[in-house]
């Protein structure tokens, strides 16, 4: 990479650091030479103001030590939130939700606290890597990004309007991205900057189209190696652009987003056609990775015409997609071609049902026939389990694009990764590294980082890594986790994400705050809940070795394990993000569950739960959640505190079956209540028929029937028979009546949860 873009990053970030914030930073030799130089210096104001969307009058000069929510500066379709909230002042840290969750009342003391370990940090940085020659600028440059989001995302930066909703960190890297960019440009009849996404299709059917023969570690490694390709990619098109890892936007979600030079049009198309003779000749025609990009001008960064630029790059990835492996011309015909002998069950994996050649495990009474791809994600997989650490390196030089073959097997997950250029190791515990090579240490949980190195990056990975064991310390499989299960045995099956993501990113912000560094913050704000916080949440004692993360990054995630414990992961996971956008009414997500046994088809089962999210999907202003065939908004399912045993919501409702009534008292109790909902139902369901379930005003009606007067004689003759808990059965009907009987529209699916779970 040519060193004057380093160093018109580096300067970038420095200066920001100076600007913002009063840290008394003990200078280096890169400081010394760059915040002295003006001709960087114009450049690095330059690229703040587009960064930021605000032109140099318009800057604020009233800083604020406390940051605002970037939650709080949502409006959409009229939904706001009323009052200002703040992000508490914590180097970062996932796993305790008081760091990372908004507050009220933002605390001083914490805001000193915090600038004496950035300043700490800074400090030993400087004294391990910056004096020293032989460290490399892109690793310094690295090592302080990564002190940025440890210890800046909480901080508000300057310059970026009046809310200070923006962090530092991302105010700084989107300055040395759009800095690195001016730098390198002539700017010559061309725009200011290309902002270019990345999506990889064909995730679903690699992920989940194997078999269940020991099909959980696979699919975990599986899953993991989407994730880790979909990570090294932009790092990967990044150097082959000769841009720093200050132009990654964003990663995660099976997505990514750069910001390049408008003269990196033509090499981007040639990238791409790379990667997909990579990809091809790895996984066959089932992974593509799609490339678009979108030109923006400089007034593009401003007045909020961002959100539109953003919203017309996701157009052009769409259509991109529907054009897979087109940038592979005439080379596209290997693609149609027949691939391997065919018709030989000899030759096929039991796992992934692919055709391959050579040495494989021998099929017996007690293994399975599998090819090395699949044997070696299930070894990944087990790695996973214990990983405290993700030591990836670079090769000097990148190794050549292998030429398209016809006959595609399929390849063990390593070389994808050599063919791009990397290598990765797992460890459990930090390892001892004297390398003089450079390496990225990535930490998997919010522990003090070890001290740096000079030839060595050291970051946090965001990871939802919940993987159970069974008695001998091994992955779980899913006949293990079923019978875990409390009440019937199976397994749940759960997915889901957030709704009308796209929305929140084009038209979330008022125009005028429609800027890249706030499309930024929000990018990051969205990861550190689906891809940190759930992490959080499925560790908790309820769920220890119940539930497996299949994936959770983006803003989606799929979760298998007992089906007790998936369905009160789910709810838990609505009401955290609640709590996490301080009640944002227009942020939420919808998701579905189905029950399988151990032994049912993944790939059917990936599919039914896809199904339900869909009709969760469906729901008018979604918001909703499909358990049991039955989809309701969330409000009704049940986003009360977990010990709530009313009957306002199906949750709470099903708790007071389980918790307040006897084991004797719950079946009859249950069976009543099903067949009364039951009723209601199919009078609901021929009403909607019949076109009668809106009044003239457009408006629900209430409807009435037999349900009503007999859920009130039930309740009343189960109290005169059962003295006992006669006060529980009267106060639970009075409620009934009480409510105008409302609740009739979630008790069946209660009365069939807590059913299941009494079996």
């Amino acid at each position: 990479m040519e060193d004057r873009i380093l160093k018109i990053a580096l300067a970038s970030l420095l200066h920001q650091i100076n600007n913002n914030i009063q840290l008394n930073l003990a200078p280096n030799r890169y400081s010394s030479e760059l915040l002295s130089n003006q001709s960087l210096l114009e450049i690095v104001e330059k690229a703040a103001e587009l960064a930021s969307g605000e032109r140099q009058k318009n800057k604020s000069s009233a800083p604020q030590n406390h940051k605002t929510n970037i939650f709080e500066s949502i409006k959409l379709d009229g939904q706001e939130l009323p009052s200002r909230l703040f992000t508490p002042a914590y180097p970062l840290n996932v796993s305790d939700s008081s760091a990372i969750f908004p507050t009220d009342s933002p605390s001083s003391e914490n805001i000193q606290r915090l600038y004496a370990a950035f300043g700490k940090a800074f400090d030993q940085l400087n004294e391990n890597c910056a004096p020293l020659p032989e460290v490399p600028a892109e690793t310094y440059l690295e090592n302080v990004l990564n002190l940025l989001q440890r210890y800046a995302w909480c901080l508000p930066v300057k310059n970026c309007g009046s809310r200070y909703d923006v962090s530092l960190y991302d105010q700084s890297r989107m300055t040395a991205a759009l800095a690195a960019i001016l730098a390198s440009s002539s700017n010559a009849g061309q725009s200011t900057a290309l902002l270019v996404g990345g999506d990889i299709s064909g995730i679903q059917d690699f992920i989940y189209t194997i078999s269940s023969k020991g099909a959980a570690s696979a699919l975990r490694g599986r899953s993991f190696y989407l994730q880790l390709v979909c990570d090294l990619l932009p790092r990967y098109i990044l150097r082959r652009l000769e841009l720093p890892i200050t132009n990654l936007i964003y990663s995660g979600g099976g997505g990514f987003y750069l910001l390049v030079r408008p003269s990196d049009a033509d090499k981007l198309q040639q990238i791409q056609a790379d990667i997909s003779h990579i990809l091809f000749n790895q996984h066959g025609a089932a992974l593509y990775l799609a490339i678009a990009y979108q030109p923006l001008q400089e007034k593009d960064f401003f007045d909020g015409r961002m959100g539109q630029q953003w919203g017309q790059l996701s157009e052009n990835l769409a259509t991109k997609k529907q054009k897979r492996f087109s940038e592979m011309g005439s080379e596209l015909s290997v693609i149609f071609q027949p691939q391997g002998k065919g018709g030989l069950e000899q030759d096929l994996c039991q796992v992934c049902n692919l055709e391959f050649h050579g040495e494989s495990q021998p099929e017996n009474q007690d293994e399975t026939r599998k090819c090395p791809a699949c044997l070696g994600y299930e070894e990944l997989g087990k790695n996973l389990r214990k990983a405290k650490y993700f030591l990836i390196t670079s090769a000097e030089n990148l190794p050549p694009i292998p030429t398209l073959h016809k006959s595609a097997q399929p390849q063990e997950w390593q070389a994808t990764l050599q063919l791009l250029g990397f290598e990765l190791k797992i460890f459990d515990t930090a390892p001892q590294l004297n390398s003089t090579h450079r390496s990225l240490m990535l930490m998997l949980d919010d522990s003090t980082p070890p001290a740096p190195k000079p030839n060595l990056v050291i970051g946090r990975k965001l990871l939802v890594n919940v993987t159970p064991i069974n008695d001998k310390g091994e992955v779980a499989n899913f006949e293990d986790m079923e019978g875990r299960s409390n009440g019937i045995q199976r397994l749940g099956v759960l997915r889901m994400d957030a709704d009308s993501m796209g929305m929140l990113f084009s038209m979330g912000f008022p125009e005028a705050n429609r800027t890249l560094s706030r499309l930024a913050s929000l990018s990051f704000a969205f990861s550190l809940f689906f891809e940190g916080y759930i992490e959080t949440l499925a560790e908790q004692e309820a769920y220890k070795n119940k539930v497996y993360s299949i994936y959770s990054g983006g803003d989606d995630l799929f979760f298998v394990g007992a089906w007790d414990a998936v369905v009160e992961l789910a709810r838990e996971i609505r009401v955290a993000l609640d709590q996490y956008t301080g009640g944002h009414p227009a942020i939420h997500l919808s998701g579905g569950m189905v029950l399988i046994g151990g032994k049912y088809p993944l790939s059917q089962a990936a599919q039914d739960a896809s199904q339900t999210e869909a009709q969760a999907k469906a729901l008018p202003g979604k918001n909703a959640f499909c358990f049991l065939g039955k989809t309701l908004p969330w409000n009704q399912f049940g986003l009360e505190n977990c010990t709530s045993t009313g009957i306002e919501t199906a949750h709470a409702f099903y708790h007071r079956i389980i918790d307040e009534f006897p084991a004797a008292l719950q079946t009859p109790l249950v069976r009543r209540l099903t067949m009364l909902a039951e009723r209601y139902e199919e009078a609901k369901e021929d009403r909607e028929r019949k076109g009668a379930s809106r009044n003239r005003s457009g408006q629900t009606q209430t409807l009435w029937g037999p349900w009503n007067w007999l859920s009130f004689y039930t309740l009343t003759r189960m109290a005169r028979q059962n003295q006992a808990f006669s006060k529980s059965l009267i106060d639970l009907r009075d409620e009934l009546k009480n409510s105008n009987f409302s609740s009739i529209e979630w008790i069946g699916l209660a009365a069939r949860w807590a059913e299941l779970k009494l079996r």
